[in-house]
Formats: structure tokens, C-alpha cells, sequence
């Protein structure tokens, strides 16, 4: 890797899902904690199987009405679309308390990795957010990341942008909030077409954070793990 990629930063932008920590394991278990309250709650003879299939079948109603907006990823609606598809009555209690249930599975999140990488960057550099996603579930995860705010300096989400990465808006939105010009930023992420070309064609240097897939480019610092990053840091 060129080390002028990371000397000269100022700022540090990471992605947070599935770079900072992977999110398989606990969006599986905040559905299941999801549907812990529903089953407990509504009285309908709803089966995991079929709870679980019309959830996939709301988000994707959700995504295809809002189309690019933020608020397509407001897991709230997901929630109050499938209840309205299994005729819930007092529908607003049940799907607060569901997302209720959902966030909490953030709590088993294991942060350690990425307080060690962000640890070690903070000495050099700041450090910003730069999420495809809602503020209040953001802050969520970071309020476990970063209780004390010792380590993240700008949390940007897509919904106080008005706009998604890979979209150029955003990230001149990333940089006019950060206060540094694209030459002095770096992006972290796992996500090739949102993160990394995203940050990359508007001039922002890039490393591709992703265990399953290559470098499409080169040139493109490529690291399996936030460890492989680390150990090149040092």
C-alpha cells in the first residue's frame, strides 16, 4: 500500500455495516427478537417461516415505493407494512416494540476489532461515518462503538444527506460537513460500487475492506480484514 495514501489524510471515512463489524449474524437476530414480541403480542397463528418471508416481502415493497430516497431503509416501515399485510389491530404499539426489539440485538455487536483500528487511527487522523442509512439506527450502533465519542468525530447518514452513496452528492456533502478537501480523504469500505468507486470518482482515495471479494481496480489498496489493516498501519 502507498503509505502517502494514509500519512497524508486528514480524514478517515469508513463505512460501518459489514466493515466495522459483519451484519448477518444480527439482523438474523433481531428478527428473531422481532418476532418474539409479534408472536407474543399479536395473538395471530403466524409461523417463523411466514413472519420472516412477508418481512423480505415488505422491505422489498418499501424499497421499490421509495425508489433512492433514505427512507427506504426506515426498517420501521417494514415493520408496519407486514403488519398491515396480516391485518394487526393496534398496529403502532406492535411495531414500535418490534423495532424496539430489533435494535437491541445491536448490543451483541463485537466492536473490539474496529476500536483497534480506530484507536490506532485516531493519533493520525479523524475519523467520519459514511453510512447508507437512518440516523437513529446509526447512532444506535455507535452509541456501543463509541459511548464516549473518543473515536468518531462526523456520523453522516444518507437520511441527513438527502442522498445515498454511491451518489456523488453525498460524498461532496461528507466533505463540505468534515471540512477537508477530496485529496485529503481516505474510504474505507466493503461495499465496491457504493464505497469505493463512490469515493473514488470524485477523487477520494479508497481501500477496499472485503474478505470475499477482490480488488476490481489495481491500484485499489485490498485488505481480507480491519487485522491485514491494521498489521499495514502499524
Amino acid at each position: 500500500m502507498n503509505e502517502l495514501v494514509w500519512q497524508n489524510a486528514k480524514v478517515w471515512f469508513f463505512d460501518l455495516d459489514d466493515t466495522l463489524y459483519k451484519t448477518e449474524s444480527i439482523y438474523a437476530l433481531g428478527l428473531e427478537r422481532a418476532f418474539a414480541v409479534f408472536y407474543k403480542t399479536s395473538g395471530a397463528s403466524i409461523t417463523w417461516d411466514e413472519f420472516s418471508s412477508q418481512y423480505q416481502v415488505a422491505r422489498e415493497e418499501v424499497k421499490v415505493q421509495l425508489g433512492q430516497s433514505p427512507a427506504c431503509r426506515n426498517r420501521l416501515l417494514y415493520f408496519k407494512r407486514m403488519l398491515e399485510s396480516f391485518g394487526i389491530c393496534a398496529l403502532a404499539p406492535l411495531a414500535l416494540a418490534m423495532d424496539n426489539a430489533y435494535t437491541s440485538a445491536y448490543h451483541e455487536i463485537d466492536f473490539d476489532p474496529a476500536r483497534t483500528l480506530l484507536k490506532m487511527l485516531r493519533t493520525r487522523a479523524k475519523i467520519a461515518l459514511l453510512t447508507n442509512q437512518t440516523c437513529q439506527a446509526q447512532l444506535e450502533k455507535v452509541s456501543r462503538l463509541d459511548p464516549r465519542g473518543e473515536l468518531i468525530q462526523w456520523i453522516i447518514t444518507s437520511e441527513e444527506a438527502g442522498s445515498e452513496k454511491p451518489a456523488e452528492s453525498f460524498f461532496k456533502f461528507a466533505l463540505a460537513r468534515t471540512g477537508c478537501r477530496a485529496e485529503e480523504a481516505v474510504m474505507v469500505g466493503d461495499d465496491w460500487n457504493n464505497d469505493i468507486e463512490g469515493a473514488i470518482a470524485l477523487g477520494i482515495s479508497a481501500i477496499f475492506l472485503n474478505a470475499d471479494q477482490k480488488s476490481k481496480r489495481s491500484s485499489i489498496p485490498h485488505f481480507k480484514s480491519m487485522e491485514d489493516l491494521c498489521s499495514t498501519l502499524l
